[in-house]
């Protein structure tokens, strides 16, 4: 061959230079073909050598709701186990799936009130606790790993990279479902919200959602960032509600996208923002009732279009706001 190329070369140089080029262009293909596609599966999936290894997340997740009712993605598990175990799964097992519970789902004691009554007709209190469960935010989980040294703080984003697709594994084989959108779940879409420790925060009709909370890569920016609230889709000039009764604590121009936004703390440790406002009705200082129309919906500024941001803080941390209305 190369003495062919030799005897080209001689003959015409410009075609030479051309078939030159085309080898190495060749051989640099081939060499991301068989390097960079597994280093790129490698970085955004949990990779088991075998099914039995991805089931134990599976049914470590169903023991988990199982338990307490909370519904857990078997993904955000393994994913976790991924980058403790380095990849290597030869550990694994249902129990320790399991054993993340705590990290993923809160447990609280509720006092239930009760008043009985004795054989002589005297009452006296006979309360009780129940034990509720509730889902962590994934922030939260990933951050109480990091306090218990489970993982480290730089190693939070290769947790996220394993959960950035949202993956189904059968047979061995892997494919994707698409994007996560977010820690916790897929784009809702429409949805029928049900009110409860909230209320919505625009009419009920109103739930199309056009993005979720959780990592995504920013419509203006192209970077890939925090989405720390819902969007809701709605016309400029929709009422916007008080999620919760509280106190309107800002209502004022976010210089960094957020356009008129208002703050209203709610006491008790939580705050809920609604941005891209195109009027406000309530005024700083305001006490509000949950549901009292506080503002009209806008498109101000950083935004792709006419919606709400909704964005619930727990202690000066986004969670998800779907939490609380499924």
């Amino acid at each position: 061959m190369w003495g062919w190329l030799a005897k080209l070369a001689i003959s015409d140089p410009q075609k030479t230079i051309k078939i030159i080029l085309g080898i190495i262009f060749g051989a640099l293909l081939l060499i991301m073909l068989l390097f960079a596609a597994p280093i790129a599966f490698f970085t955004h999936l949990p990779l088991g050598s075998s099914q039995d290894e991805y089931d134990y997340y599976v049914q470590g997740a169903e023991k988990i709701e199982a338990v307490t009712g909370v519904k857990v993605s078997w993904q955000y598990i393994m994913a976790v186990d991924a980058v403790i175990l380095e990849q290597n799964f030869k550990n694994s097992s249902v129990e320790r799936a399991y054993g993340y519970k705590d990290y993923f789902v809160r447990e609280e004691q509720v006092k239930v009130e009760k008043t009985c009554t004795n054989d002589k007709g005297k009452s006296y209190d006979c309360s009780y606790y129940e034990t509720h469960y509730y889902p962590r935010d994934f922030n939260e989980t990933l951050q109480m790993l990091v306090a218990d040294g489970k993982i480290k703080e730089d190693q939070i984003q290769d947790v996220m990279d394993k959960v950035e697709y949202v993956i189904n594994v059968s047979d061995g084989k892997i494919t994707f479902d698409g994007e996560s959108g977010g820690f916790e779940e897929d784009d809702p879409g429409v949805f029928q919200p049900v009110n409860g420790a909230m209320g919505w925060p625009t009419e009920q009709n109103q739930t199309r959602i056009s993005s979720p909370f959780g990592w995504r890569i920013h419509p203006i920016t192209g970077a890939r960032k925090l989405h720390k609230g819902t969007d809701i889709a709605v016309p400029i000039g929709t009422n916007v509600y008080a999620a919760r009764a509280g106190k309107v604590v800002r209502t004022s121009w976010d210089a960094k996208g957020g356009g008129n936004i208002m703050t209203v703390d709610h006491g008790d440790g939580m705050v809920t923002k609604y941005m891209h406002l195109n009027s406000f009705v309530a005024k700083t200082g305001s006490v509000v009732e949950a549901g009292q129309l506080i503002a009209k919906s806008g498109n101000t500024g950083g935004s792709t279009g006419p919606h709400l941001h909704f964005q619930v803080e727990l202690n000066g941390n986004p969670v998800n706001p779907m939490q609380y209305y499924k």
